[in-house]
């Protein structure tokens, strides 16, 4: 049949290392994202204390 495209066969064992990989990627994207995100949500609240502080401790 012309045009069609003959895939490689892979073995088992490539395949699962493939899918491990991509799980690996995926799971180390998740995590970087996480820390990012914890670490805007601690500089915030460092920035609404900060805020808060004048108006907690000045004299009345």
């Amino acid at each position: 049949m012309k045009g069609r495209i003959e895939m490689p066969v892979i073995t088992t064992t490539e395949y699962k290392t493939f899918l491990k990989e991509i799980k690996e990627r995926i799971y180390k994207a998740q995590y970087d994202a996480l820390k990012s995100v914890n670490k805007e949500l601690i500089k915030l609240y460092w920035d609404i204390g900060k805020l808060k502080q004048p108006v907690l401790f000045s004299p009345t």
